[in-house]
């Protein structure tokens, strides 16, 4: 007969109850302090004034405990840090791309007055004449000039080399003449600073494949420093060596070796130990890095070991074999060379070095290097000058030169952008294109070879290796005009570009569908292609040197010749099936065309 009340305080306000049930189920309460009170009744069913108390302590989960959120709050501000730490980084990294940037701006701007400087010098030195005392200046002037060509490129590299644009082109190589030959260029230096140089080259029978142009940058920084830190009278030593799977050199100085408290910083970029800081050799701390980044482009590995006072030894391990290389890595040297490098012929034609000779367009936004080149090319070429890409391609359009030598870096209309405009345009497509640019990686001349330009040459540019260009490539053309006046000859082996030859094509379909028809004039062909008459008179000239009227008749000629050979025609049927109506006078003029009569070619 016991009758029970209770509450619990701390998570009720009221009793519970009355009830004869001797248990109170509570579940899911909030950590915390509980007092559970209970009242009772006895048999009578009269309530008891007392009571009992139960005091009931629930403990927090171990993520709602102090502990907890001191670790919170010590996870927090490691948070906060932490993004500070990473703004910190991005500011730093900004900045040193901001540097970057504006070092390769400057790099950039230096190409052209380098360009300026060294076409004088080298002209004075090629004269002749001089006194000891003037040659050797000039020679100094140059060998600085070179000197500081080799900087900007190493900064242009390493910009490359961080945006990751830098593709290897390996080829087989024999190491030890790889190393001889580079180490020729440094005797003058050995001589001048009484450096005893010597060489332990192992006969390389295992083959070592290598992008020569940049593994000759990672040889040049390290025989570079190795020649600017060992004094008068010390020594240096190139050694190789062939493991199974690596082929090892070793370039060895006895110089002033780098700190040991210095030596993990030494690859990084812009880093130069204090001792070549406080030394009065120049130089700008990126070598080494960049020889690293090219080094490890191969797949190898670079590495040093130095006492400081008692000289430095730097290894380059390379791998052997191509296995490691991809297909577009590997060097293919007929296409490449074909794409790069024009053809020298044979029987090329020199060209008139007078006033009168082949128009050139020279397109430079510098105006010093304009001038400069107009007047070192103006005895050979009819030279006309833009300051920028849509001058030059509004000159290209309005004098039709033989041939253009651009710029890439400019305003308004860049190099590459130029050669899009004119080899899109019909009238001009045929005209040769030689860069100048500053960027001097395969990259950057797939890229204006894609554009349409037909060489390419980095600045600072020998003006000699400039002139080769441009005969090559006239010469070239001219090869091809004279090609073009040969009986069986087919309008894809005159023809450069896909646009010139779908041009030929039209013209030579239009011929042959009127060939014995008075409507087979230059009007209407002219009208057929869609073209004025000045525009297509131009256009022929340019590439073929003769008038539209001998070019209509040198097509129906080549289709006289075709019928002769290929559908067994005599040459009365041939003459009348092409429109003549005089044998004798076609025969007279198929030989002022084609240096034969027509007898004669159908015997050969």
């Amino acid at each position: 007969n016991v009758r029970y009340k209770w509450k619990l305080e701390g998570f009720e306000e009221q009793w519970n109850g009355p009830t004869s049930v001797r248990e109170a189920i509570y579940s899911k309460l909030p950590h915390g302090n509980y007092t559970l009170k209970v009242m009772v009744t006895n048999d009578d069913g009269t309530w008891q004034p007392q009571h009992k108390s139960l005091r009931i302590n629930i403990a927090p989960p171990f993520w709602k405990t102090p502990l907890a959120y001191i670790l919170y709050g010590l996870i927090l501000i490691g948070l906060i840090l932490l993004n500070m730490h990473y703004y910190h980084i991005i500011i730093q990294e900004r900045h040193a791309t901001e540097k970057q940037q504006f070092f390769i701006s400057i790099a950039h701007d230096l190409r052209t007055p380098l360009s300026l400087i060294k076409l004088p010098v080298e002209k004075m030195v090629e004269e002749g004449g001089k006194s000891e005392s003037e040659e050797r200046n000039l020679n100094l002037v140059k060998r600085n000039v070179d000197r500081l060509t080799n900087m900007v490129n190493q900064l242009l590299d390493f910009q490359k080399a961080d945006l990751q644009k830098m593709q290897l082109q390996v080829e087989k190589t024999q190491l030890s003449d790889f190393i001889t030959e580079r180490l020729e260029s440094f005797s003058p230096l050995a001589a001048e600073k009484q450096i005893r140089v010597s060489t332990q080259l192992t006969e390389d029978d295992e083959s070592i494949w290598l992008d020569r142009s940049k593994m000759e940058k990672v040889l040049f920084n390290l025989l570079s420093n190795a020649f600017k830190y060992t004094p008068s009278g010390g020594t240096i030593k190139i050694q190789t060596e062939f493991t199974t799977r690596h082929a090892i050199i070793n370039v060895i100085d006895s110089g002033e070796g780098i700190p040991t408290n210095q030596q993990k910083n030494i690859f990084q970029r812009y880093y130069r130990a204090s001792n070549a800081i406080n030394s009065k050799e120049v130089g700008s701390g990126v070598g080494l890095m960049l020889s690293k980044q090219l080094v490890e482009l191969h797949k190898g590995k670079i590495s040093f070991k130095s006492e400081f006072g008692k000289g430095s030894t730097f290894t380059v391990k390379l791998p052997l074999g191509d296995k490691l290389f991809t297909a577009e890595e590997i060097r293919h040297f007929d296409a490449e060379e074909n794409a790069l490098t024009p053809i020298y012929p044979g029987t090329a034609v020199p060209l008139s070095l007078n006033t009168s000779g082949p128009k050139l367009l020279l397109v430079e936004d510098n105006p010093e290097l304009l001038d400069n080149l107009a007047i070192e090319l103006s005895n050979q070429y009819q030279v006309l000058k833009a300051a920028d890409g849509e001058e030059g391609f509004k000159l290209a359009t309005e004098q039709m030169p033989d041939i253009i030598v651009s710029d890439v870096m400019m305003p308004k209309m860049n190099g590459h952008q130029l050669c899009v405009k004119i080899k899109d345009e019909l009238s001009t497509c045929h005209i040769p294109i030689v860069l100048l640019t500053a960027l001097d990686s395969p990259e950057y001349k797939r890229e204006g070879l894609e554009h349409g330009a037909d060489a390419y040459l980095e600045k600072p540019f020998d003006i000699k290796l400039l002139r080769v260009q441009i005969a090559n490539l006239l010469n070239n053309r001219q090869l091809l005009k004279r090609k073009f006046l040969e009986p069986s000859t087919r309008v894809d082996e005159v023809t450069t570009n896909r646009t010139d030859q779908v041009f030929l094509e039209q013209i030579k379909a239009f011929v042959i569908s009127n060939i014995d028809s008075e409507k087979l004039t230059v009007e209407n062909t002219a009208k057929e292609l869609g073209m004025s008459r000045p525009v297509l008179y131009r256009k022929i000239k340019s590439m073929t040197d003769v008038s539209p009227q001998q070019f209509l008749m040198t097509i129906k000629l080549q289709e006289a010749a075709r019928i002769m050979k290929e559908e067994g025609k005599n040459i009365s049927e041939t003459a009348y099936m092409i429109g003549f109506t005089d044998p004798k006078y076609f025969s007279q003029t198929f030989k002022k065309y084609f240096g034969v009569t027509p007898s004669q070619y159908l015997r050969g």
